[in-house]
């Protein structure tokens, strides 16, 4: 073995080497939102995650049992049942060679010694990224039945408050790397509830496009939805006050038995409001476009929640100023809500 290379013994008596080649790169690595703000900001684009890359050895060797994994994976029986390559004793070593590529050495490692029931390797605790990333190789070699069982009682104990791993990984309480994991641990489990309230930390605090981190298709069909559920929320409130203020800008002034200028009072006191919280800033002169760099969705919202009652004269016809940002706000909550069809949930769960 070189400098470079690394092994792996999972099985002593195995007949098969599993060469992993570049690992530690199959996801995407989490990019700071501060960063990201600033390089939307100059470019102009959609960002993602960065390309996630390997510090340790540049190709890891797991000494294996075709036998073992013919048993609990679908993917090496079918395998070992053709005429490949793979199938194939090599030479130089009378083994069985097998490549993979990108995948976690550590996801590959647990998930194979789960196979092989080498129970003194499997780790009692482990972080939310490495969960994910154990279901993303099991997916690939179809292992997800003899995986089953430690991946129950881990996520159990990942929600248990008084077990070790809820210490260890918490619930995230804003939108960070763990809360992705989290997210797409919660959909792997049916768990709706778990999913949801991650979810809505998610929206209320992400402030650029929300990172996928390259996890399997249906959890990235899930966080694109999340995202334009942000940018359909922030742009709602955003176009529904430009508007209204378009509005009290351009439509004609009716009598009012209290004053002839009882529209412009009002827009006054609107723009006011709107100033003292750098709102205005945000909404003129040139409207902000999805995915709304650097914008909280909760934030936006509480702001304008906060304006208070602006007065009107009662008369027939008067605008009610007040009245139309309440509705806006509706809007915005309506935009929020988050139903379990929309993430491939079943449509009965609330």
């Amino acid at each position: 073995m070189t400098g470079e290379t690394q092994l792996i013994t999972v099985d002593p008596n195995g007949d098969t080497i599993i060469i992993l080649k570049d690992p530690d790169t199959a996801l995407l690595g989490w990019r700071d939102e501060d960063v990201l703000i600033k390089e939307l900001g100059l470019f102009g684009a959609r960002g993602n995650a960065q390309e996630s890359t390997s510090e340790g050895a540049k190709e890891v060797r797991f000494l294996v049992s075709s036998r073992q994994l013919r048993i609990v994976s679908a993917y090496f029986d079918n395998m070992f049942k053709r005429d490949y390559s793979e199938t194939v004793p090599c030479q130089e070593d009378n083994l069985y060679h097998v490549q993979a590529q990108h995948w976690s050495t550590r996801a590959i490692g647990v998930l194979l010694s789960i196979s092989h029931q080498q129970v003194k390797s499997i780790p009692e605790k482990i972080t939310p990224g490495l969960f994910a990333q154990i279901f993303v190789v099991a997916d690939y070699y179809q292992m997800g039945d003899v995986l089953k069982i430690y991946a129950e009682k881990w996520w159990g104990q990942f929600k248990e408050p008084s077990s070790s791993l809820f210490n260890l990984s918490p619930i995230p309480k804003t939108y960070c790397e763990n809360s992705v994991y989290w997210m797409f641990l919660a959909a792997r489990f049916k768990d709706w509830n778990q999913f949801k309230d991650i979810a809505t930390t998610v929206l209320h605090f992400a402030r650029t496009p929300i990172q996928s981190l390259e996890l399997p298709l249906d959890s990235k069909a899930q966080f694109c939805k999340l995202d334009g559920i942000r940018c359909n929320a922030i742009h709602t409130l955003l176009d529904g006050i430009k508007n209204l203020i378009n509005r009290l800008l351009s439509e004609p002034e009716r009598p009012c038995y209290k004053s002839k200028h009882c529209k412009a009072q009002g827009l006054g006191l609107l723009l006011r409001e709107l100033n003292a919280r750098d709102l205005l800033s945000i909404i003129f002169p040139y409207p902000r476009l999805p995915p709304f760099i650097g914008l909280y969705q909760s934030t936006l919202t509480a702001k304008v929640k906060e304006i208070p009652l602006i007065p009107f004269c009662g008369s027939m016809g008067c605008l009610q100023i007040s009245a139309e940002i309440a509705t806006i706000n509706k809007r915005v909550d309506d935009c929020l809500e988050l139903k379990p069809s929309d993430f491939g949930f079943p449509s009965s769960l609330k």
